[in-house]
């Protein structure tokens, strides 16, 4: 049996790629490219317009994703794509543009924070489910990190998502929260307890302030305590508990001296 709250992540999540879409309707399928010749932009332009943009694959778009706003297309080319890109943004791709992380990044250089408030608020909600939806997913098929990641990067707030994290993880039924709680602690505090941009990858696109809040949050009791819990119930995957404790450990000692 599916526990009602099992599916309400996906349901809000699809409301938001709804929503995100309604917003983006305005930014018509671009006709040609502004693009380094490097790009081969008529190929990519060929490749985009094979199919509808809600069908477009990963293989289709995320080349293009990786190029956007740098060396190819401007702005309203990219409004036009993002609804999908965001969809395709939720399962793992192989294609880099297509990441979360990447995605903020193009955002930021877009000047998001200027475009109308129905766009605004389209991008904050998918981000929001989006991260919703991965906590609830089983560690190595959602990039938990990545969408915390583009929001940090986006100066979304993180409280309020991140107590909901630890609020659900404490159902019984609910495993995977807390292991994600512990992949997270694994993937992510090396990068967050890093002195030097390079060592901290893309959260070095974050503040300080925001890479203080996530060091806190990540040696928080409450969050070894989900940790804890995870290994009572995890069996097979309690290895990724251990190894997260153990790279928690050491990053904290390695900053203590």
């Amino acid at each position: 049996m599916i526990h009602p709250s099992d599916r309400m992540p996906v349901n809000r999540l699809q409301c938001a790629f709804d929503a995100c879409y309604k917003a983006f309707l305005p930014y018509p399928q671009p006709l040609a490219f502004t693009a380094s010749p490097f790009r081969n932009p008529a190929a990519l332009l060929k490749s985009l317009t094979s199919a509808p943009l809600r069908e477009l694959t990963a293989k289709q778009l995320g080349p293009y994703a990786g190029y956007a706003l740098t060396t190819v297309g401007d702005v309203e080319d990219y409004k036009h794509f993002l609804p999908r890109i965001f969809e395709l943004a939720i399962q793992p791709t192989g294609q880099p543009g297509l990441g979360a992380e990447v995605i903020a990044l193009r955002l930021k250089q877009g000047r998001w924070r200027e475009w109308p408030i129905e766009e605004q608020a389209a991008v904050e909600a998918v981000f929001r489910e989006a991260f919703a939806k991965a906590t609830q997913g089983h560690v190595g098929e959602a990039d938990v990190q990545g969408w915390l990641c583009g929001m940090a990067i986006l100066d979304l707030p993180l409280a309020e998502v991140l107590d909901d994290w630890l609020a659900n993880s404490t159902a019984d039924h609910n495993d995977n929260a807390r292991l994600q709680i512990a992949q997270f602690v694994h993937d992510a505090a090396g990068f967050l307890h890093a002195v030097d941009a390079a060592g901290q990858a893309f959260w070095s696109y974050a503040n300080e302030a925001t890479l203080h809040f996530m060091r806190a949050w990540v040696a928080s009791v409450s969050v070894t305590e989900r940790m804890i819990a995870a290994l009572h119930g995890a069996s097979a995957d309690r290895w990724i508990v251990e190894h997260a404790m153990k790279v928690l450990a050491e990053v904290q000692s390695q900053t203590t001296h």
